[in-house]
């Protein structure tokens, strides 16, 4: 039996407005990607003082994971509007010696977007050798706060 999902065309608007001294300033941007027929889009509260892990990939999108191969983007964002939470995007390689991760701080009533599933950690006065696949993102939230967040993934 063949799927009866058609698949369609995502369209992220990103409009950027500013109003100086009644001068207004816009920059608009569409980003359009292509042959998506799958999309999860949750709201999550998150323990307090915990890692909490938002995204899995994997070979598929079944079961809490979504496909590594097939994933084209994810949003998330801090529902909270006092306090920061910090994402930890994991990295996944052949060697388990290699893996790293890199943790962005993501401040309240802020969004991190990501459209690649690729990535590489470099350090410092090392050379680039390849990207790595990211297999997790996480969430830190701190002492004494549940923070609520959004997210948003489209995938093949």
């Amino acid at each position: 039996m063949s799927s009866t999902v058609s698949s369609t065309t995502f369209y992220l608007d990103l409009i950027e407005t500013i109003d100086i001294n009644g001068v207004k300033q816009q920059a608009v941007k569409r980003v359009t990607k292509n042959l998506i027929t799958d999309y999860n889009h949750r709201i999550l509260t998150l323990a307090a003082d915990a890692t909490s892990t938002l995204l899995t990939m994997g070979a598929s999108n079944v079961g809490g994971q979504v496909s590594a191969d097939d994933v084209s983007y994810v949003r998330v964002s801090n529902l909270d509007d006092e306090t920061a939470i910090r994402l930890v995007i994991n990295m996944l390689t052949a060697a388990p010696a290699d893996a790293g991760s890199f943790h962005v701080d993501l401040p309240a009533a802020s969004s991190y977007l990501i459209s690649t599933k690729q990535a590489a950690i470099v350090a410092a006065g090392a050379d680039f050798a390849a990207y790595t696949v990211v297999s997790t993102i996480q969430a830190v939230t701190a002492a004494g706060s549940t923070i609520d967040v959004e997210l948003f993934i489209i995938s093949k």
